[in-house]
């Protein structure tokens, strides 16, 4: 099997407009944390467990 990479880089810095206000986004990762699958997983895992069945 042979492994390949993608590289996935996200701003560290973003701008946000909303009617005349400019919202600037600084994003930070935590080397130590959990992975972005780990983190998409357990987002869509809590959003699924809220929504009434």
């Amino acid at each position: 099997m042979v492994n390949s990479f993608k590289l996935i880089s996200f701003p560290t810095e973003s701008k946000v407009q909303v009617g005349k206000t400019t919202y600037l986004i600084n994003s930070y990762f935590d080397k130590t944390g959990e992975s972005l699958k780990e983190k998409i997983k357990n987002l869509l895992v809590s959003e699924i467990r809220r929504k009434p069945h």
